[in-house]
């Protein structure tokens, strides 16, 4: 008697992503931060930093908040619910879809509380226009304080400093996408005397 379709094999997991773990890709196959587990070890869907290739073994850390961001001092136009765009007009912004998969987010006032996740972003002088993956299902205020929070798992690097996000399974060439490893058995490389087999706890 053969499986039902929606049974997966233990023996012989499947990827729900046309991207082995052991593959990098040029081009986004599924959301950054997806997670998925393979056995006993778990790995989250990110991307290199475009001016910084990653090394197998070695551990990539988040990107910087850029500056203006993170903060919840964004002056933005009121929008209705139901819209899917959102304009900012007091920060410049230079690069199409820097922003892309990040989250826009609301402190305080009209929709307090609520946080999507951002598809794109258009580039401006002296603001820019964000596209959510989601409808606002609350209107947004002139008055609402909003913030932009980046993803932590786009533009990873391997600098001494900055929150470590995992660990990288393969040699990942700039700009490109890939599975980082966040927990189980790793070949971690590292110039402390450790113990074999020490834990390492990445967030």
């Amino acid at each position: 008697m053969s499986n039902p379709s929606n049974v997966i094999s233990i023996l012989n997991p499947q990827i729900p992503v046309d991207q082995s773990i052991y593959d990098e890709s040029t081009t986004m196959k599924c959301r950054l931060g997806t997670k998925i587990e393979v056995a006993d070890r778990t790995f989250r869907y990110a991307q290199a930093a475009t001016a910084s290739s990653l090394l197998a073994g070695r551990i990539s850390v988040a990107a910087a908040a850029s500056t203006g961001f993170g903060t919840v001092n964004l002056t933005i136009v009121a929008a209705t619910a139901g819209a899917a765009t959102m304009t900012c007009t007091s920060t410049a912004l230079a690069a199409v879809d820097a922003l892309a998969e990040g989250y826009l987010y609301v402190a305080d006032l009209t929709s307090e509380g609520l946080m999507y996740r951002i598809k794109s972003n258009a580039a401006g002088s002296t603001g820019f226009t964000i596209t959510l993956y989601d409808d606002l299902s609350g209107a947004l205020g002139t008055a609402s304080k909003v913030g932009i929070s980046p993803n932590p798992y786009k533009n990873l690097t391997l600098t001494a400093t900055g929150r470590p996000m995992g660990v990288n399974p393969i040699a990942v060439t700039s700009g490109n996408y890939f599975w980082l490893q966040t927990k189980g058995l790793a070949n971690v490389l590292h110039a402390a005397a450790d113990a074999a087999y020490a834990p390492l706890g990445i967030n």
